[in-house]
């Protein structure tokens, strides 16, 4: 048998370069030792003879490679730029800005909620419901896992507890309860909820599915009180606020016990008031998501390469809002020649660039019963100055038009309302913009005669809106004479048949229209701007954005 001894080894061994995979961030190498088995030629003599050979074996080795490790990616997040300046609240009882609205939707639970389209309610935090025959009585049965983000169940005591929270003095949404005649809302067990009416009231399904009733933890509320609550709530849709700094950003993460689980972990809520700021941001790539792209922009920005614009159907009139307090204001027929002396199709096309549509009522289209034989205000000048003559204020008068430094629209708009109104014999209106917060404490005051803004709905039945601006929190702006029209909105929230409540809707129509009510300036659509990677975002016609359908290619 031939012995080998080792004279030298010589490793032929070929070490490829290893791949670096990319991640949120470039992994730092890390060095290891390795056992490795390789084949290996080593130089031999043969004992006893001098010859010298070489010879393939089979060994094990121990080297030094680098392994390079992939780091673990970071959560996906999204991020977007609202156009408020400060969230209002995230007590869903105590403001009415859309701003906030699009946010309460995600991370409060509902006993109904309104589908993706409007055009009718399906079951949330309730599984069915029951009505008595009467209208009176309306039942509701929990779904029995229904969790908040702390794990603890949503129970009837917590609808219970957050029903009579709308009802206290500091709420915004008092009217809206007691326009329906609540009378008591009691649990019946953990997941049975009875409210009792004092009358039929046909839209209570709409009206429980409205923001306002969101539902919270009694017991957490309680502990931790108002403040603390709202700053972190404890919350119960498919999000939770993770982190919230007024007048900069909220965070929001995946609700792990969500009954809907969103697909992107994470979303950052940016406050950017400023339009053209968060345009820019969004073309730069700073945000993913810009919420309101302005008219002005929405074609230069649809047709960036990695930019769309969505357009998602809004039940929403734009307006000027009007004090009827104020003179000259207080005259029907003032009003009448100011909606006259607009060219409504002149300002779409050169302040909205097309975007928008002609407005004819003040109820948005899209709203149940939205009426089309209401004819609006075609542009007719003699027609206002007919008008004028008519009124108190037959030599003109002056009046100021209010509107916000951060809009790119608004300047716009009352520049333009300001050239046509002056075409009519001594009608003076002054241009005044004021910073967000400066306005809203100014109209606050009643110092205001009228101010660029609009409305939407947050419910499907018309029956929200309509009392929401006419007879409910708005009416403290407007100051409007409602003796004529309170007496069919009435009759209308408790008329069972539907083609009987339609006609008494298209008279509530027409009231407003007869009395220049508002200043109606066009109908919109939801513009939002995004990243192409972004999909799957869907907004509703009543604001509500559906951040739990959102993907990210």
């Amino acid at each position: 048998m031939k012995k080998y001894h080792f004279l030298h080894v010589m490793l032929i061994v070929a070490l490829g370069m290893l791949p670096l995979l990319a991640a949120c961030a470039t992994p730092a190498p890390e060095v290891v030792e390795k056992v490795v088995t390789q084949v290996v030629k080593e130089t031999v003599i043969v004992e006893g003879t001098p010859q010298v050979v070489e010879k393939e074996v089979t060994k094990i080795v121990e080297v030094e490679v680098e392994k390079v490790v992939t780091a673990t990616p970071e959560p996906m997040k999204v991020i977007i730029g609202s156009y408020a300046d400060i969230v209002q609240n995230l007590d869903p009882t105590v403001t009415t800005w859309n701003s906030d609205i699009m946010l309460f939707l995600n991370i409060y639970e509902l006993l109904y909620r309104v589908n993706r389209d409007g055009s009718e309610l399906l079951p949330s935090a309730a599984e069915s419901y029951d009505v008595s025959d009467d209208l009176k009585e309306w039942t509701f049965h929990l779904r029995p896992d229904g969790k908040f983000s702390d794990g603890s169940p949503i129970t009837a005591e917590d609808v219970v507890f957050s029903v009579e929270r709308g009802l206290r003095e500091e709420s915004s949404w008092t009217w809206i309860w007691e326009d329906a005649g609540l009378v008591t809302v009691e649990a019946v067990d953990d997941y049975t909820v009875k409210f009792t009416l004092d009358k039929s009231f046909v839209p209570f399904l709409s009206y429980v599915s409205g923001y306002w009733a969101s539902i919270f933890p009694k017991a957490t509320l309680e502990a931790r009180g108002e403040e603390d609550f709202f700053n972190l709530p404890v919350c119960s849709g498919p999000y939770m606020v993770k982190e919230f700094v007024q007048a900069d950003h909220i965070t929001l993460v995946r609700n792990p016990n969500g009954r809907i689980q969103g697909k992107v972990e994470e979303f950052e809520v940016r406050l950017i008031p400023d339009d053209n700021t968060r345009m820019l941001q969004l073309q730069a790539g700073d945000i993913d998501i810009g919420v309101n792209v302005p008219f002005s922009q929405i074609d230069s920005i649809d047709a960036l390469p990695d930019v769309r614009v969505e357009k998602y159907p809004f039940a929403y009139t734009g307006i000027m809002y009007s004090n009827h307090a104020k003179p000259p204001l207080d005259d029907v027929n003032f009003r009448l020649a100011l909606n006259y002396a607009i060219d409504r199709e002149a300002l779409i096309k050169a302040v909205f660039f097309g975007h928008v549509d002609f407005p004819t009522s003040f109820l948005p289209k899209g709203v149940t019963y939205w009426d089309a034989t209401v004819p609006g205000f075609p542009y007719d000048l003699e027609k206002a100055k007919e008008y004028l003559a008519k009124s108190k204020y037959a030599d003109g008068a002056e009046f100021e038009v209010w509107t916000t430094t951060t809009s790119a629209t608004g300047p716009e708009v009352v520049t333009a309302l300001q050239d046509m109104w002056q075409k009519l014999p001594g009608v003076k209106p002054e241009i005044v913009q004021y910073e967000p917060a400066v306005l809203r404490e100014k109209r606050d005051e009643g110092e205001h005669w009228m101010w660029f803004g609009g409305f939407s709905s947050d419910v499907v039945d018309p029956d929200q809106i309509s009392n929401w601006y006419i007879t409910g929190w708005v009416k403290q702006y407007h100051n409007a004479d409602i003796s004529g029209v309170q007496p069919i909105i009435d009759a209308a929230r408790v008329e069972t048949d539907p083609v009987k409540r339609e006609k008494l809707y298209s008279d509530v129509q027409h009231w407003a229209q007869d009395n220049a009510l508002t200043i109606n300036l066009y109908y919109s659509s939801n513009n939002w701007g995004m990243n192409e990677k972004i999909q799957g975002l869907w907004v509703d016609p009543v604001m509500g954005m559906r951040l739990e359908e959102v993907t990210v290619k």
